[in-house]
């Protein structure tokens, strides 16, 4: 039995990707889906054989211990599988992330009021303001809730790294950076945010993140506006 059965697969587009070590995700169109290991195959080819074998490993000890996939640690949500698959990233997963996500967006826009041009500081303002606000109603629902999660303090490694390069950067090599990471946190936040309250486990924070996820629709819109302003 593959260990992603009963997942829904949604239909991929037909992307050619080749490099040393992937498989051709263009193959997967005409690839019958209702074989037995698809979607063995499918994670393959869009991961790469070695972050296959890590899922693979990842899987059977959740099926060990009777835990679903999503349940896992975080491995199947840092490598993407789990927004791939649309799988609802675990709890501590989701509150580690969208603390993180808010966070980052504080601090980068705070460098945007800063290094930004006239166009880029009215919408760092309207990020600062608004994800100051959601990162508090996340710790007061945690509390009062007496939710048994952990909220990070700062960002992730990743993010530090982002926020350091664009430290190293002025004028308009800032304002592309800046604007080009605004709109893939926030693509990101978004999956994370529509797949927790589909399908999330605690039915406080599930109910939250629907209510959320409007705004970080929202954002994703100012973001796609204000990259298209760069270029006007």
């Amino acid at each position: 039995m593959s260990f992603a059965s009963g997942l829904r697969f949604e239909p991929l587009a037909v992307v050619p990707y080749n490099q040393p070590g992937h498989g051709a995700v263009a193959g997967i169109a005409t690839r019958d889906r209702n074989c037995e290991h698809f979607d063995e195959l499918l994670l393959s080819e869009l991961l790469g054989n070695n972050e296959m074998r890590i899922i693979s490993m990842v899987a059977a000890f959740a099926v060990m211990g009777g835990v679903a996939l999503a349940q896992s640690p975080s491995t199947s949500e840092k490598l993407g599988v789990n927004s791939a698959l649309g799988i609802a990233p675990a709890t501590q997963d989701f509150v580690t992330e969208a603390a993180n996500s808010g966070e980052f967006e504080i601090q980068s826009s705070k460098l945007a009021l800063d290094r930004g041009d006239q166009v880029s500081k009215p919408f760092a303002e309207r990020m600062i303001a608004d994800h100051q606000k959601v990162g508090l109603q996340l710790k007061t629902l945690v509390q009062s809730k007496s939710i048994k999660v952990t909220i990070p303090n700062g960002v992730s490694s990743a993010q530090q790294s982002m926020l350091d390069k664009l430290k190293s950067l002025k004028g308009a090599d800032f304002d592309k950076k800046y604007r080009d990471d605004q709109y893939s946190g926030h693509k990101s936040a978004l999956s994370l945010f529509q797949r927790y309250a589909k399908n999330g486990d605690d039915p406080d924070l599930k109910q939250w993140a629907e209510q959320t996820a409007p705004t970080l629709q929202h954002h994703l819109k100012m973001a796609q506006e204000l990259n298209g302003s760069a270029s006007n």
